[in-house]
């Protein structure tokens, strides 16, 4: 049986994907560990109702948010890009850079890390990552999710509600040995 080598062509553009997480790290070998994955690249603020939206004078601010883009089919030497889109308006996040050429089934990650990153307004936002004269767009949200403060009580914890249920894993079993 006589085997051939198969050369691999490119064909189509570059692949770009997206990923949202609390905080991502990269190995020695290359791998990136995720933290706090949003997989449906959401982040859900649970906040009382009594914490007024979040505006440019009082932003929310979250410890860290990681981003990710893992470039793929970059099969020549191009710049890349990346702009933040919202209401419409479109700003700089990551001035273009120059960027090498990939081998055929290689990728390369670019990894971003906001420390602390502010919010200022929850909603719909888009990144648009530009490689070479490809353009891709992501969608991500900020969203927030009502929570009732739990009532104020003066009351103790039902102790009798407590006990029993202590008590019943406490209680030792015997179990029958056979002879």
């Amino acid at each position: 049986m006589i085997t051939k080598s198969i050369k691999k062509t490119a064909t189509g553009g570059p692949i770009v994907r997206f990923f949202m997480s609390e905080d991502l790290r990269q190995e020695v070998s290359g791998k990136v560990s995720a933290i706090g994955l949003f997989s449906d690249n959401v982040m859900v603020m649970p906040l009382p109702d009594d914490i007024p939206a979040p505006s440019d004078e009082q932003p929310i601010v979250v410890k860290s948010l990681a981003l990710l883009f893992n470039i793929s089919r970059v099969h020549q030497q191009c710049q890349i890009s990346v702009e933040i889109e919202k209401d419409g308006v479109r700003r700089p996040f990551l001035a273009p850079r120059d960027f090498p050429a990939l081998e055929v089934g290689r990728s390369q990650n670019l990894i971003m890390m906001q420390e602390p990153c502010l919010i200022t307004a929850f909603g719909v936002r888009q990144f648009i990552v530009t490689v070479g004269e490809h353009e891709q767009r992501f969608e991500y949200e900020f969203r927030r999710q009502s929570i009732t403060p739990p009532a104020l009580s003066s009351a103790p914890v039902q102790a009798a509600v407590v006990a029993p249920a202590l008590k019943k894993r406490a209680t030792t079993r015997r179990v029958k040995q056979s002879a």
